[in-house]
């Protein structure tokens, strides 16, 4: 039997590795599926759908991917664009063609909304951006012949653009999933509806995390949820949005921008994951699942749940002319984003000098800029953004100041569990950070909180 064969097939024996097979074999199904339909509706695009579901096949199915890679319509593309030819120019030519035929005819003929229109618009762009800047992938020797697909295959991992295509569906299929739910389950309570929605999402992403065995994909949907929370709270609030709201959803906004670009800016694929999950999956084993599902995927999920009650109070508010409170929270949630993507701007020019060539840097960790007043000023800088968006909630008086419990929890899990778990690695890892950590403090400027960091296994 080749190794090829052997990493396809799971065990036989594991009822978890059942599940799991069971899962990516829906999963390639499914993008076979959005494939053909990719071949009628060419603003659906066919080859990454194919790639998916190649990819699924191999995790879980011989004969599912043998089928697929030698069908006699998708096999050839296929094959062609994992063997490094990417795809033919007069294929590209034709798909936009008729890609631009279709999308003009519907936006001229079909009287659809201006917004539908200008939608369909670019999506269309998108679609010839991302055709024309295909370019034929290098590939070692020895990979050139179809019956070595799984060893390509295995290489899609460290490829960005398929990583981001798969993060990318991963979230759309997740948002409408939260909305399936609520409209199966609902009516219901706004918090009730969107605790149904939210779980639902996380699910799906976790269901996505397992199949890619990447639990890093779950990561965005910490910055991603705040947005489609502000908008299901403005959606079902008052039927005129008043100031407050429209100036919370673009603090909002800019957050769930800033944070989320700042992941996929440095996420090299799915062939990378956070190195805290790399230390679970080590020390845990077969337990790394269950814990993943719980402790990186629902733990997280309830946290930013907890942490936009605030957004439900503004929106529920009977105060909605802005007041002096509203200009302070305002400063506070734009200066805790600048504070954040200062240094975390800092951090990546830190980190990229240190990777150059020939350079070599007299400590090996960062104590210059924002980092020589505070040893985590990005994690400041995301603390005081869900407190400024609490603020936001007192100004809308009422009562509200019990929405600041999920503020108080994300201050409690970056304190005493992100902290600690990036401070005992960098003493493990960078000499005289010990001394740096003894003099600079841990978050504010000025306060010496938590000095000391637990020496733990």
């Amino acid at each position: 039997m080749s190794d090829a064969t052997k990493k396809c097939e799971p065990s036989r024996h594991s009822p978890w590795e059942r599940t799991k097979r069971a899962l990516l074999i829906a999963a390639g199904t499914a993008a076979v599926a959005l494939a053909v339909v990719g071949v009628l509706l060419p603003v659906l695009p066919t080859v990454p759908f194919l790639l998916i579901a190649a990819y699924c096949y191999a995790r879980s199915s011989e004969r599912f991917y043998c089928w697929l890679t030698n069908n006699r319509v998708f096999g050839p593309p296929l094959a062609r664009y994992l063997r490094g030819g990417g795809i033919d120019w007069r294929v590209k030519a034709g798909s936009v063609a008729l890609l631009w035929t279709v999308i003009l005819l519907t936006v001229l003929l079909a009287g659809l909304p201006s917004w539908t229109r200008l939608l369909l618009l670019v999506i269309a762009v998108g679609v010839t951006v991302h055709l024309v800047r295909l370019q034929p992938r290098v590939c070692a020797e020895g990979d050139t012949q179809p019956a070595g697909l799984p060893g390509p295959l295995a290489r899609l991992r460290g490829n960005r653009g398929f990583s981001l295509g798969v993060s990318g569906l991963t979230y759309l299929a997740a948002f409408a999933c939260a909305w399936g739910a609520v409209k199966v389950w609902g009516p219901l309570p706004p918090l009730a509806e969107l605790a149904v929605g939210t779980l639902a999402a996380t699910g799906l992403v976790f269901v996505a995390s397992l199949l890619f065995d990447n639990s890093s994909l779950y990561d965005p949907y910490w910055s991603l949820q705040p947005l489609a929370i502000t908008v299901y709270y403005l959606w079902t609030g008052r039927a005129a949005l008043a100031s407050r709201d429209l100036l919370l959803a673009c603090l909002v906004f800019v957050y769930a921008v800033r944070l989320t670009s700042n992941f996929y800016r440095d996420w090299q694929g799915l062939a990378q994951e956070d190195f805290r999950y790399v230390a679970f999956r080590r020390r845990y084993g077969k337990l790394y699942w269950p814990l993943s599902f719980f402790g990186i995927h629902l733990f997280p999920t309830v946290l930013v749940y907890l942490g936009c009650l605030p957004f439900y109070a503004v929106s529920r508010s009977r105060e909605v002319l802005l007041g002096w409170l509203d200009g302070v929270a305002t400063v506070v949630v734009l200066g805790a984003v600048a504070i954040a993507f200062v240094a975390d701007e800092q951090l990546r020019r830190f980190r990229r000098r240190s990777w150059e060539p020939g350079r070599h840097l007299e400590r090996r960790y960062l104590d210059s800029g924002l980092w020589a007043h505070s040893r985590h000023p990005n994690y400041l800088g995301e603390i005081s953004t869900w407190w400024g968006f609490w603020l936001f909630a007192l100004a809308g008086g009422g009562g509200w100041w019990w929405t600041g419990g999920g503020a108080l929890a994300i201050t409690l899990l970056f304190v005493l569990v992100s902290v600690p778990m990036m401070e005992k690695r960098m003493l493990a890892t960078r000499p005289g950070y010990d001394r740096y950590r003894r003099s600079t403090p841990m978050l504010v400027p000025g306060l010496r909180l938590g000095r000391r960091v637990r020496e733990t296994g």
